[in-house]
């Protein structure tokens, strides 16, 4: 058994099942007399933060009621190790995309063509909130108070896979 060591330089931003095709350094072939090539094939790991797409790059960031109203400003680190400031004072929407252009994959060995950074909006809610903290939201947001009734309000609960099948 014959062993070589082979060194290949794979460049950033080389897709999934990218094929490298080392020109006679396959097995020998002695109906040939001649050695054949060495495929090699690029298994794209998967990453706990990022999704890739092509050259583009998808990532969920979960933000509060509070940051999607009022705006906020976080980092994203990169697969490159750079620090992303994301920054925004717009009122975000829950599963709202927004776009970071030219912050995905590479396209080409240059670095200067890349796919881009699509962030998808996750807005959380608190749990629970108190009664102080709701009249407050009520008059910040110039809504009617809750009339203190004696009606009988209807029962909501909360939706699982029994109740939904008829």
């Amino acid at each position: 058994s014959f062993r070589e060591k082979i060194e290949i330089k794979i460049e950033k931003g080389s897709p999934n099942e990218h094929q490298i095709i080392l020109n006679g350094q396959g097995n020998y072939d002695y109906k040939s007399k001649s050695y054949g090539d060495l495929v090699i094939v690029l298994k794209e790991k998967e990453h706990q933060t990022f999704t890739r797409r092509g050259y583009d790059l998808y990532i969920t960031l979960d933000i509060s009621i509070i940051e999607a109203l009022s705006g906020f400003e976080t980092h994203i680190k990169h697969l490159d190790k750079r620090e992303l400031y994301i920054r925004t004072e717009e009122i975000i929407e829950n599963g709202m995309v927004k776009v970071v252009k030219y912050e995905g994959m590479p396209r080409d060995n240059t670095n200067l063509l890349k796919g881009n950074l699509y962030i998808k909006f996750n807005v959380t809610y608190p749990k629970v909130i108190s009664s102080k903290q709701k009249k407050l939201l009520r008059k910040l947001f110039e809504m009617k108070q809750m009339s203190d009734t004696t009606k009988q309000p209807c029962v909501l609960s909360d939706v699982n896979s029994e109740s939904t099948q008829e």
